[in-house]
C-alpha cells in the first residue's frame, strides 16, 4: 500500500507507477467511486487505448496482480499491506 499526504486544498499526488499504470498524463481525468470504506479512482478516457494498455500488461505476466504489486515489481519495495 502506498500512503500520500495531502496538501491543505485536499488535493494528492497519484504516484508515478500508478499514473502509468492507468495511462493518466497531464490533464486527464480519473473517476472515483466509494465502496464503503473504500474508494476506487479509474481513468476516464480512450477505451481503446485502455485495453490496448491491458493487453500489453497481460502480455507480459501470466498472472493479474494488485496495485500494490505493481509497484512493489516497479520499485523493489513491499507496497502491499
Amino acid at each position: 500500500m502506498t500512503a500520500i499526504a495531502l496538501s491543505a486544498k485536499g488535493q494528492a499526488t497519484i504516484p508515478k507507477p500508478i499514473r502509468d499504470l492507468l495511462g493518466l498524463k497531464p490533464g486527464g481525468r480519473v473517476t472515483f467511486e466509494v465502496r464503503g470504506e473504500e474508494v476506487v479512482l479509474r481513468a476516464v478516457g480512450n477505451p481503446a487505448g485502455m485495453l490496448s494498455r491491458y493487453a500489453r500488461l497481460k502480455h507480459r505476466r501470466s498472472e493479474p496482480r494488485s496495485v500494490g504489486r505493481h509497484l512493489a515489481a516497479e520499485d523493489g519495495r513491499s507496497h502491499a499491506a
